[in-house]
């Protein structure tokens, strides 16, 4: 899977570039899962925990659950653009413990959850501020929480 670009103020030494790396394949897994997921109406479900553990798996599977129950289904896809690793924080004392926070952008009007066989509706766009903290634990990165950070985003 390639890691997306990035920017960051951060000065990374070679253990927390390599720690981005890992953080920055588990969310392009997540925004897939997340695409597969909900463009199926949250029927396939399966692999969910591949990129996603804690808060995130719950919601991810709590919007499945919500989806399927009212036939709906995402129209569209979701993307992110514009990353910035905000911060990368490594348990020195166990390096297989670590957190890095990603913000990114992403546009509400390319995605949007409809009934089912509804096409996505016309919307003007409007960037959002996301922000997602991967976590690093069991040798593996997934991201953990999510958070709305601003109703606008870069340019909006």
């Amino acid at each position: 899977m390639a890691i997306p670009d990035y920017e960051t103020d951060l000065d990374l030494d070679k253990e927390e570039k390599k720690a981005v790396e890992g953080a920055l394949v588990a969310f392009v897994g997540y925004i897939d899962t997340i695409n597969r997921v909900f463009s199926s109406g949250g029927k396939d479900t399966k692999k969910a925990d591949a990129y996603a553990r804690g808060e995130s798996l719950k919601s991810l599977n709590s919007e499945a659950k919500t989806m399927r129950a009212s036939n709906e289904y995402m129209a569209g896809e979701y993307k992110a653009y514009d990353l910035v690793v905000e911060s990368v924080d490594l348990d020195q004392s166990n390096p297989k413990q670590g957190t890095v926070s990603v913000l990114f952008c992403t546009k509400d009007s390319e995605w949007s959850v409809v009934p089912e066989g509804e096409p996505l509706p016309s919307t003007v766009p409007k960037g959002l501020t996301m922000q997602h903290d991967i976590t690093h634990a069991d040798n593996d990165w997934k991201v953990a929480n999510q958070f709305l950070r601003s109703k606008t985003c870069g340019a909006d």
